[in-house]
């Protein structure tokens, strides 16, 4: 006898038994073995089975996708940051570059406009410095012959305190002007102060070397002595002027021939005088 199961398509199928026709096998049942036969209405559904593993497999190919993914983003952020920072620095690095050229720049200029202004200052102190020398070169000697030409107006208007003054404001202006001694001394000498007179006469030839100032002052010492001779007065400071003439002039004939005179003067005082005292 053939036991018929019915499967759960509704079909029957043969078991046991030559001739019988063999139930086929289903994946995974052992033979000999039936899965619990259902009604073709039920409701109830059979999820099939996936392979063992493939969620799995999916699931790291997931992970490994997302985590390339991740990586491959992360790659990219790290990239546009360092470009980012890179293009930042070149920045600031052009940034940096161009403030210290401005810098350069600036002090360049200031130093320009700093060497500027010493030139120009310089060139203002040359200038004045060539106007005073030029006032003082020109200027005094205008100023000088001006007081020369007034005292010589008053000397002849015999204004002698006038024109001393003037002399001496000449002499101020310019301290060799030997007319200005020679002024002087002719004035001092029209107010019988002979002895300033030669003295000033003396001390413009110290002053300026003049030959003529010394001949000038030769002659009053001359003129002295001639006098204190006429006036058979001669003394020692009438032998001091002769001899001051010789020490100049040891040629000088006059001052010769008036020492010899005044040294019998004065020989024959002393001889008269020891013969009053005997």
């Amino acid at each position: 006898m053939s036991e018929r199961t019915k499967e759960p398509d509704g079909k029957r199928r043969s078991s046991g038994g030559s001739g019988q026709t063999a139930k086929k096998k289903r994946p995974g049942t052992a033979s000999g073995n039936h899965r619990p036969s259902q009604s073709r209405g039920s409701s109830t559904t059979v999820k099939k089975k996936k392979p063992a593993g493939a969620g799995d497999r999916k699931r790291t190919v997931t992970r490994k996708a997302g985590a390339s993914g991740q990586k491959r983003t992360g790659t990219d952020s790290e990239r546009i940051r360092r470009t980012s920072e890179r293009a930042r620095m070149e920045e600031d690095t052009h940034m940096s570059s161009r403030d210290r050229e401005r810098a350069r720049r600036r002090q360049e200029r200031l130093k320009r406009v700093r060497r500027q202004k010493m030139i120009m200052a310089a060139s203002a102190t040359v200038i004045v410095l060539c106007l005073l020398t030029i006032l003082i070169i020109f200027l005094s000697p205008a100023k000088c012959i001006i007081s020369l030409s007034k005292g010589d107006k008053y000397a002849r208007k015999e204004e002698y305190d006038k024109a001393l003054e003037a002399y001496q404001e000449a002499l101020e202006t310019n301290e060799n002007s030997v007319r200005a001694y020679r002024g002087i001394a002719g004035c001092l000498r029209m107010k019988e102060q002979t002895a300033e007179a030669e003295q000033i006469l003396y001390t413009g030839w110290e002053k300026t070397k003049d030959e003529g100032i010394l001949r000038y002052y030769h002659k009053l010492l001359i003129n002295d002595a001639v006098a204190d001779i006429n006036a058979k007065n001669c003394t020692q400071t009438t032998m001091d002027k002769l001899n001051q003439v010789l020490m100049n002039d040891p040629q000088n004939q006059d001052a010769l021939s008036l020492r010899d005179i005044c040294n019998e003067q004065l020989s024959g005082g002393e001889i008269q005088d020891t013969g009053e005292e005997q």
